[in-house]
């Protein structure tokens, strides 16, 4: 159930992030939770995210083990998988989230090979979240020209964080370039929300 535990931690983190976010959690042998901040949600998105953070193990294999999906509803619109639309101040945006750290994150996108006039009108903002080790990223475009662009350049940064995600995680060695999640020790210093472009 680890699988559907990181899933709930990457979904959980990122919809905490927006305003507005919904979620269903779809439970075994039982109804589903309505999670956020609308009326007649039955959990808030602050009270679940606290319950994945719990420091239990117990309680934590127990969430996992009776959930059986997660959909994301509200101000997020789901593009393709694990990438979101959303629309900040009239503009159009990308959202993902990765257990990769910020500081990585930061690294792969500076790395990404793009055309150099499209990398200087991208903006990513990375809101890394310590509690649940997370980091979301924030794709827009400064340039509205390249807005009919945003799914594939948000989707090359996605690929590529996932890439590195995969690698980490086969690589005993490397796991500190993984987010620490709610069972790890978190690092000495956290970062705060950082904007890059």
């Amino acid at each position: 159930m680890q699988a559907m535990f990181d899933r709930l931690r990457l979904i959980v983190s990122l919809a905490h992030q927006v305003p507005d976010a919904e979620l269903t959690v779809h439970r075994r042998a039982s109804r589903s939770l309505q999670v956020g901040f609308q009326t007649g949600a039955d959990i808030d998105l602050c009270q679940f995210r606290r319950m994945l953070m719990s420091s239990a193990c117990p309680v934590q294999a127990d969430i996992a083990n009776r959930i059986e999906e997660v959909e994301v509803g509200g101000s997020l619109e789901v593009v393709d998988a694990d990438l979101f639309r959303l629309e900040i101040e009239g503009h159009e945006h990308r959202l993902f989230a990765t257990l990769v750290n910020p500081d990585l994150v930061f690294e792969i996108l500076e790395s990404l090979d793009c055309d150099p006039h499209v990398s200087h009108n991208v903006t990513a903002t990375l809101r890394p979240d310590p509690g649940l080790g997370v980091t979301t990223v924030v794709i827009g475009v400064e340039d509205e020209s390249l807005e009919s662009r945003i799914d594939e350049l948000a989707r090359l940064a996605y690929d590529a964080c996932l890439v590195e995600e995969l690698l980490i995680s086969a690589m005993d060695d490397d796991a500190d370039h993984l987010m620490p999640g709610p069972h790890r020790t978190a690092p000495a210093e956290t970062s705060d929300t950082e904007e890059r472009s």
